[in-house]
């Protein structure tokens, strides 16, 4: 019984020796994981993330694979002529008196209209 004891302990002994292992090595993964993390969120979102280049190798090149677009059209020019202006009525009898400079109220100008 005490031999089953002894066993159970140094079995529970060295679970927890793997158990803390396994921890500290998951816990230098996860400091690489956000520093690479930070690396990237400063590539993409920084201030100069527009301004700079980041070169592929792998990346391939557009240049030939489309043909070039042809030369554009001339458009002939077409005149078109000028809209005359309609004035309404009630802007024609406003000009009358402003025209020959009569202060009228606005029930005067009714005898002034067309």
């Amino acid at each position: 019984m005490k031999n089953d004891a002894t066993v159970n302990q140094t079995d529970y002994e060295t679970q927890l020796v793997e158990k803390d292992q396994q921890i500290q090595l998951q816990a230098k993964e996860i400091a690489a994981l956000q520093q690479q993390l930070k690396w990237f969120q400063r590539q993409l979102f920084s201030r100069q993330s527009e301004k700079r280049l980041i070169d592929n190798p792998l990346q391939g090149v557009l240049a030939g694979l489309f043909p070039e677009p042809p030369p554009p059209m001339e458009t002939p020019e077409i005149e078109v002529p000028a809209q005359k202006k309609v004035m309404p009525a009630h802007r024609k009898t406003a000009v009358y008196v402003l025209m020959n400079r009569k202060c009228l109220s606005r029930k005067s100008t009714s005898r002034y209209r067309n």
